[in-house]
């Protein structure tokens, strides 16, 4: 699936909710026929433990 930036090779998720997404990075542009194609610049493999909850530290207001 095309994302922006790259492409959503795989996303997938246990019943425990813990998700795995693979993405290939890289720049798209127009080819024959009006397909796009994309040069690869980098894969990224994501695990997240709770998907539902993200563990995302917050500051607060005025930190810096």
């Amino acid at each position: 699936m095309p994302i922006n930036g790259g492409l959503l090779m795989f996303r997938g998720s246990d019943d425990k909710g813990r998700t795995t997404i693979l993405i290939l990075q890289g720049n798209v542009a127009q080819g024959e026929n009006n397909q796009r194609v994309l040069t690869p610049s980098g894969l990224l493999l994501f695990y997240v433990a709770d998907a539902k909850t993200l563990d995302i530290y917050r500051l607060p207001p005025g930190s810096f």
